[in-house]
């Protein structure tokens, strides 16, 4: 079974507002996602209703401030509800359920195994390049692997060993959701795979 990370303490409020947004990008005609809960159309309702309150706070008092702090906890509880539907339709299909909940946009609790942890997965701006970055500690050298379809492990396809942290996967489809892990390998072996980020290229 996977649970969904839901990280929003984590987030400002702006960048709550353009996570919602991806959101609804990432969900809108997934085929994983035929009916949510809440619907779309009032998580788009809520992050704009609460962007217009944070932009009436700014120039506000009191009350505008409040109406905000309302506007934001109405906000959280669509996206906890969200989050809620995500993980219940991925538990529905255990095989593919990882891979379900990347393709929402969301990230997977780690189960307690100690990993190697990516940082982040990341378009460049250029035309079908990734960025992917693996924290490390001295002297050390990272194994990086991507792959498409995350239902068979199989799948996954060493794309960089070396020495460097930051590496640049190019040449990558668009249109197309791409998977991404690394490992670390130092003198006490092999660390275990990364939690897996994912990457949507874009035309």
């Amino acid at each position: 079974m996977v649970v969904v990370k839901m990280g929003l303490a984590s987030l400002s409020k702006s960048a709550k507002i353009v996570f919602t947004r991806s959101l609804i990008t990432q969900t809108t005609g997934n085929p994983n996602f035929t009916s949510p809960m809440p619907t779309l159309t009032a998580m788009a309702s809520g992050a704009n209703v609460f962007e217009a309150a944070l932009l009436a706070a700014k120039s506000g008092g009191p009350d505008e401030r409040a109406v905000a702090r309302a506007k934001e906890e109405l906000l959280d509880s669509l996206l906890r509800q969200f989050f809620s539907y995500v993980q219940l339709t991925a538990n529905a299909n255990p095989a593919a359920a990882e891979a379900i909940v990347l393709s929402a946009g969301l990230q997977v609790k780690s189960k307690g195994v100690r990993k190697a942890q990516t940082s982040y997965a990341k378009l460049t701006g250029n035309p079908g390049e990734v960025e992917v970055y693996q924290k490390g500690t001295g002297r050390c050298t990272f194994e990086f692997q991507i792959c498409t379809d995350l239902t068979n492990e199989a799948n996954w396809v060493t794309f960089e060993v070396g020495t460097r942290g930051r590496v640049v996967k190019g040449g990558l489809l668009p249109n197309t959701r791409y998977y991404f892990r690394a490992r670390v390998i130092d003198k006490n072996g092999r660390s275990a795979w990364s939690d897996v980020r994912s990457v949507f290229v874009m035309e």
